[in-house]
């Protein structure tokens, strides 16, 4: 592997496809191959005893990554490359088509080796099962199947024409007897069809590509494919796991990973979610951790569908993010064995457990499967350092929504900004929240369109604008009122007290504090930029406390604010000294100084 490592993977991969072509083919020599058109030759006569409708598109692929090649280098890969059975170039060949980039963007490959092992070990896949990967690429859960067993009745699908042709040549080198290979886009048409029906398996793994579009609405159709809704490029991967579903047989389970976003929001992505929640089709949702896969950035979940669940009306949500079931190689992590094994012992005994899993009624999913919002935590981590949450006491504080004793108004959706002068309203935006008072004429003028409604996305005084994207919790308590006409950002709400049993300020200092932080983490969404939806800020718990209770915390921290403040003055105080002191101990006093006390001759 070292060796094939040292040349260019452009040109080395066609190479071993190309001799695993011919190794398992019949009765051809290839001693005698001493250059390329020699090689080229032979791979066409290869075809001639394949009856595999796919090498068509190899051979042309091949030829054409080729054709810039001279013989020295292509002679120097095929000569090493000969040593090797089919069996173990196509071993080679898995790995290094997912270590080249090139190739990846080709196809659509987004396997990873730990990936695929959760995945095969959760589906619990008997030998006599029958299996599907209806996204089949060249190196996914399918391929270590059939090493462990290539009797395994297999079925799959490939978006790509070229990836089935290696795949094709892969199973062949592993001599999979079961194994039937399909090429076209799932969504569009499952090829897995008899006699005008639509094949059932026991088990399947899905491992969508990510960021995949489609050209038009797909709606359900005679094999009942889209039952649970339409499906459209804002809800993709819904249409994967309906398509799954529709293959499945009456004790079938499968396994669908899906993004964060995939799991909240979007009334398209809702309709035919909920609409699967309802089925009782869902019996788990496992979080995995930020960089188990090689292939994105965003956080991967794996849903887990089941014909048969144990626990009827109920999901179990399993946060995979725990410190002794992960190992870390740089950037890469992974889960170790400890860790698939306890996941695998929740699925088989699910049981609710703090920071680990929870199980819920499906009537309270509804609104989103994002794992943080079921498993219950009993700590909370802040710049990187962890507090300890007692949590039974928390279950016990008497709390009411912030719905119930606030407003919550939006901001304004800013399309077009740029300095306009004499405009009549600044804007306030996340990126101005930096300090405890405001510089309304250091903010940015802008234009409101016509017919827009921004009567409450004004700052007034006694105000607390609070952040619900980006950094979520962000806020800024409006002491006086604003100089400036100001409204406030999409990206920002206004919160402002029903009535004078709770104070503004100390709804501020409490929002500041560790058990509102708390709460807002565990309610967060999000795939590449954190969200807190209006809907979710509204059910934000505030603690029941008497309004003479409430001027008491005001005080307290204001007095002691003020303290600090002082403090903090004398001590920049004293650091201006030191520094003076140390120009004048240098010698540089007279040459370098503030701009305000420059005097001229």
């Amino acid at each position: 592997m070292k060796k094939f490592k040292q040349f260019d993977s452009n040109i080395s991969i066609p190479i071993l496809y190309g001799l695993i072509l011919i190794k398992t083919g019949k009765n051809i020599s290839t001693s005698n191959i001493d250059n390329k058109d020699k090689f080229l030759k032979i791979i066409t006569n290869a075809l001639k005893y394949k009856k595999s409708s796919f090498l068509t598109e190899l051979q042309k692929w091949i030829s054409l990554k080729l054709t810039p090649i001279n013989d020295n280098i292509f002679f120097e890969i095929y000569n090493y490359a000969n040593n090797f059975t089919a069996t173990e170039l196509a071993n080679i060949v898995t790995t290094l088509s997912i270590d080249s980039y090139s190739l990846r963007r080709q196809l659509h490959s987004n396997s990873d080796s730990n990936l695929n092992l959760l995945t095969i070990t959760l589906l619990n896949l008997k030998p006599n099962d029958t299996f599907l990967d209806p996204t089949a690429t060249i190196n996914g859960p399918w391929f270590h199947i059939l090493k462990n067993n290539s009797n395994q009745e297999m079925t799959l699908q490939t978006i790509d024409p070229l990836e089935a042709s290696f795949i094709y040549l892969i199973v062949k080198a592993y001599d999979g007897k079961n194994t039937k290979i399909y090429s076209k886009n799932v969504l569009t048409e499952a090829k897995y069809v008899k006699k005008n029906e639509l094949l059932k398996f026991d088990r399947i793994i899905n491992l969508p590509p990510f960021g995949m579009r489609i050209s038009s609405t797909l709606v359900n159709n005679s094999f009942n494919r889209f039952k649970y809704g339409k499906i459209t490029s804002t809800n993709i991967t819904w249409g994967f796991v309906s398509n799954s579903l529709s293959s499945l047989n009456d004790t079938g389970r499968a396994i669908v990973t899906v993004l964060n976003g995939d799991l909240f929001g979007s009334a398209s992505r809702k309709k035919v979610r909920n609409n699967i929640i309802s089925s009782d089709k869902i019996e788990a949702v496992i979080s995995l951790p930020s960089g188990i896969s090689t292939h994105t950035s965003l956080q991967t979940n794996l849903l887990i569908l089941n014909n048969n669940k144990k626990l009827k009306n109920k999901i179990q949500f399993i946060d995979a993010n725990q410190e002794k079931w992960l190992s870390r190689n740089g950037r890469q992590i992974q889960l170790n064995s400890t860790g698939i094994e306890e996941i695998k012992i929740l699925l088989q005994k699910p049981k609710s457990i703090i920071n680990v899993s929870q199980i819920v009624d499906i009537d309270n999913c509804y609104e989103t499967l994002m794992v943080n919002k079921y498993v219950k935590k009993d700590y909370i981590s802040i710049d990187n350092r962890k507090y300890h949450v007692n949590y039974q006491k928390l279950e016990n504080l008497k709390t009411i929504s912030l719905n119930d004793v606030a407003f919550i108004y939006g901001g304004y959706n800013v399309i077009h900004t740029k300095e306009i002068l004499n405009s009549e309203f600044r804007i306030l935006k996340i990126s101005d929240l930096n300090d405890e008072s405001i510089n309304y004429s250091s903010l940015e003028s802008i234009n409101i369109q016509k017919n827009s409604n921004i009567k409450d996305s004004i700052i007034r005084q006694n105000d607390i604008v609070f952040s619900i994207r980006g950094t979520l919790g962000k806020c800024i308590f409006i002491e006086k009122k604003p100089s400036e006409r100001t409204i406030i950002s999409s990206n920002l709400v206004i919160i402002r007290p029903k009535n004078k049993n709770i104070d503004s300020k100390w709804l501020y200092i409490y929002l500041n504090s560790m058990l509102a932080k708390y709460f807002i983490q565990k309610d967060q969404s999000g795939s590449t930029v954190s969200l807190l939806p209006i809907k979710d800020l509204q059910k934000l718990r505030i603690p029941i406390i008497s309004i003479q209770d409430q001027k008491r915390v005001i005080h307290c921290y204001e007095t002691r604010t003020h303290k600090i403040q002082s403090l903090q003055a004398k001590l920049n105080h004293e650091k201006e000294k030191l520094k003076n002191e140390t120009n004048n101990l240098l010698g540089i006093s007279d040459l370098i100084m503030p701009k305000d006390k420059l005097t001229y001759l």
